[in-house]
């Protein structure tokens, strides 16, 4: 890609990117230590002690099946999915009941897998008094999390591209920087790609559609085949028009939906395509854009599933800078997000923007500043709650790091305003 190619790219992305009295019953940390928390869920595993599920308004009892390194596996009969990405978590263990908010990491029939969380809790009465000020705002970011855990394909990751994850962690990721190492990586693997950024204002061609629907990466094998175009893949997070073909083979016909595709063939085949692959660009959780990348019919080789697979993971990483961009150009610049209560445990705040707002459901470590005199308490904080409001949304944390200062600081804030309160 021309250097000029790639400058227009970062700067759509650029711009993109820069668009910008509930009272519940505290949990207190019992145990936060990683390896303390997961022989919790072996102890419920082996003793097959029930699990109950509270997921968009309905109740699932379940068991745990599998506890692996950064998740769970819960076998839930009956269970229903719907569009929430997260679920709570109730059990008991020696008369205490423990219930907690996790993200729900993927669905498969009755089984249901959630992350492992960062703390285990015991429901009880608050420890900390929580005071509300009107008059608190802060600033918020997210904390950089291994996106695909710290073994396996996450370790692979984590290696083979450090610069990319010395970027995530930062505040405000180099998108420029972020683009050439993507773009670099793709020419290792085709020199013939494209990034195309769709335009509202333009009706979306038929593949465009499939990537907002979709929001998954997308491989054709071989365009000389007419089904490979729906043939179901087999490869881990990895689709092609299946889901499309079954569309229109329920609403018209079989042979309908075969005669599409064999159009959408030979359209293919009119500009040399042999086999392609096409990941969306995603912000926040709408797909904003794609690449594409092919090999023609003059080239030696095809594109495989592995290379599918990297471009897949390699994407996911710049959409994830992406977003972390874009919330940091909104909501880590100025303290403009207001605080509704908050104690020494943790905070509730308020949210209007909706896309935000489900990006967190999946994404739930955050980084907060607060003003406090003529200090700045930074602490890091894990979601716990994600509730609807009158006019957005309220999210509560829990604090889980933090500097002594910086909670010394809140300490001495939250004496100040009960002080106040009683006088």
């Amino acid at each position: 890609m021309e250097e000029s190619a790639t400058s227009v790219i970062i700067e759509q992305l650029q711009k993109l990117s820069g668009s910008r009295r509930e009272d519940f019953t505290e949990d207190t940390i019992i145990g936060s230590d990683i390896n303390q928390i997961r022989h919790t869920f072996y102890f419920l595993r082996s003793e097959r002690i029930p699990v109950i599920i509270s997921y968009m308004g309905e109740t699932y009892q379940a068991r745990v099946e599998r506890v692996e390194n950064d998740r769970i596996i819960l076998n839930a009969p009956g269970f229903s999915e719907g569009t929430a990405r997260r679920c709570r978590l109730k059990f008991e263990i020696i008369n205490i009941l423990y219930q907690f908010e996790v993200p729900i990491v993927d669905l498969s029939r009755d089984k249901i897998v959630v992350r492992m969380p960062a703390f285990v809790q015991s429901a009880r009465h608050r420890k900390y008094v929580r005071v509300y000020p009107q008059d608190l705002f802060m600033r918020f970011n997210l904390v950089y999390m291994p996106m695909f855990g710290r073994r396996g394909v996450g370790q692979i990751v984590e290696n083979r591209y450090p610069k990319i994850v010395r970027e995530l962690e930062r505040d405000r990721p180099d998108l420029g920087l972020l683009v050439r190492i993507v773009t670099e990586a793709i020419n290792e693997i085709s020199p013939d790609y494209e990034f195309v950024m769709y335009n509202p204002d333009v009706k979306r061609t038929f593949l465009e559609r499939v990537m907002m629907s979709e929001k998954k990466t997308l491989f054709v094998r071989d365009t000389s085949r007419q089904d490979t175009y729906y043939s179901p893949l087999g490869i881990f997070g990895i689709t092609n028009f299946e889901k499309e073909f079954r569309r229109i083979a329920r609403e018209e016909s079989i042979e309908e939906a075969e005669n599409f595709f064999e159009q959408y063939r030979r359209a293919e085949l009119v500009d040399f395509i042999a086999n392609y692959i096409c990941t969306p660009i995603i912000l926040l959780d709408r797909v904003v854009g794609h690449i594409k990348i092919y090999s023609t019919v003059l080239d030696k080789r095809n594109l495989n599933p592995d290379e599918a697979q990297r471009i897949d993971l390699l994407v996911q990483l710049l959409n994830y800078a992406l977003s972390k961009h874009a919330i940091a150009e909104t909501y880590f610049t100025l303290h403009n997000t207001k605080v509704i209560n908050i104690s020494m445990s943790g905070l509730l705040f308020e949210l209007q923007d909706s896309n935000v707002f489900n990006y967190l459901l999946d994404h739930d470590r955050l980084k907060i500043c607060i003003p406090i005199k003529a200090h700045e308490v930074e602490l890091r904080a894990e979601i716990t709650r994600l509730l609807p409001a009158e006019n957005g949304y309220r999210i509560g944390v829990m604090f889980f790091s933090g500097a002594p200062d910086d909670f010394h600081f809140l300490e001495g804030f939250i004496h100040d305003r009960i002080k106040a309160m009683l006088r």
